[in-house]
């Protein structure tokens, strides 16, 4: 059976560990974002309408809105896109 110690001692560590949960739940939270905004392959993009951050590479790098329409990209710029990324969240 354990000692009054050992008890406390497991107590004491639980307490800390359930104190972190919400720490690790942000963390796990922030790593998804990060994992949402990374450069994707152009291919990868949706393809029904939604506005999204394009750009091209690797002469030279070239950023904008666009969105696929009708069989191709409309991003203002003569080249394809090589990359894409949803846009974030607008301000609240």
């Amino acid at each position: 059976m354990a000692s009054e110690a050992e008890i406390e001692s497991a107590a004491t560590q639980f307490e800390r560990l359930t104190d972190m949960w919400p720490l690790k739940v942000r963390m796990a939270c922030a790593l998804l974002a990060a994992e949402r905004v990374r450069w994707q392959l152009i291919e990868t993009a949706p393809k029904y309408g939604d506005l999204m951050l394009c750009a091209s590479s690797p002469k030279e790098v070239r950023m904008s809105t666009g969105r696929w329409a009708e069989g191709y990209w409309l991003w203002g710029h003569e080249e394809e896109p090589t990359h894409w990324q949803p846009l974030p969240d607008p301000p609240k």
